[in-house]
């Protein structure tokens, strides 16, 4: 009998201490890790995330959202990858955290190091300009890039989805000479568009929104399979018979092999967080179109983008 009430204690203890685990997870702070500069619509994106989610879902603990920048992403993006998978360190995983491997040598982590948690954000490429540019419209711009000296752009970074979209731009118009300057995120290239240093950028709506409503830049093209609600006086590649549709996907994820209640906990505040009114009604305000993706969505959606970029690899080394 006393052997019996033994085993009974001993499972008892282990059962409430291994629930007591999960139950009292998160017991301290969780970092968010935007890979890009202060400004950008990752870094803008996951503030307001963080900021819903301290205000309504969590006691006790906060998330800190920051910026380990360098090298188009990869610093930061490698920091999570490679970091323990015990659900306090995130990352904002944009499309260069899936293109990075493909793109960078010496890259030091896969696409399968990343667990997907959630998507917040769909937003369309624009071809910006400087408010004082001399090209009022799309065709003037590339009638310029005709010439032998070709024009300006900038991007986010090498290989980052703003490079990719004027790569797939020229491969639809023969003898354009594109010039790229890579930046490190959507803040500097707003500025060099403000200071007048390109001739162009290649943003997203949401990354250039501000400067957009005020008149200090103009979108000459978008990127997108149908006009923006806010900028509808924009028109479409697709108007203009040119078959290139791009946009950047925003979400959050973690090291790969965090346990399956860490995910879940995660699925569910991410869930709550992404479809609370009061989000969607400041990420809309600044430009930003919410699209929630769970994370099983974003896997599957992520897998695709993969596949769809490597095909887009063969137009450079072809």
């Amino acid at each position: 009998m006393k052997k019996l009430f033994i085993l009974i204690l001993m499972i008892l203890f282990v059962v409430t201490s291994t629930s007591g685990v999960f139950a009292k997870f998160p017991e301290r702070d969780i970092r968010l890790i935007v890979p890009f500069s202060p400004g950008g619509g990752n870094d803008v994106g996951c503030r307001i995330l963080a900021d819903i989610i301290n205000k309504y879902y969590l006691d006790d603990v906060t998330m800190v959202v920051e910026n380990i920048v360098g090298a188009g992403g990869l610093r930061g993006q490698t920091y999570v990858a490679l970091a323990e998978p015990d659900g306090y360190v995130l990352a904002s995983l944009s499309n260069s955290a899936f293109t990075n491997p493909y793109t960078k040598d010496g890259c030091p982590y896969l696409v399968e190091d990343f667990q997907t948690l959630a998507v917040y954000v769909y937003d369309p490429e624009f071809l910006i300009v400087p408010e004082k540019s001399p090209f009022s419209d799309f065709e003037q711009f590339i009638e310029s890039a005709k010439e032998d000296e070709g024009v300006t752009i900038n991007t986010s970074g090498s290989f980052s989805l703003s490079h990719i979209t004027g790569i797939m731009l020229q491969d639809k118009i023969p003898e354009t000479n594109f010039n790229y300057v890579h930046t490190g995120g959507g803040g500097e290239q707003a500025q060099q568009l403000l200071g007048e240093h390109v001739d162009a950028a290649i943003m997203t709506a949401g990354e250039a929104y501000g400067h957009l409503e005020v008149g200090e830049v103009k979108a000459i093209a978008s990127f997108s399979d149908r006009r923006h609600k806010v900028f509808s006086d924009v028109p479409t590649l697709q108007e203009k018979d040119i078959d290139v549709v791009v946009g950047a996907f925003r979400g959050i994820g973690a090291p790969a092999n965090i346990s399956q209640e860490i995910k879940e906990f995660y699925d569910d505040l991410f869930n709550k967080a992404i479809n609370n009114e009061e989000f969607i009604e400041r990420m809309e305000e600044l430009g930003f179109p919410v699209v929630y993706m769970d994370s099983e969505m974003f896997a599957s959606f992520s897998q695709s983008y993969v596949k769809d970029f490597q095909d887009i690899l063969h137009l450079v080394e072809d």
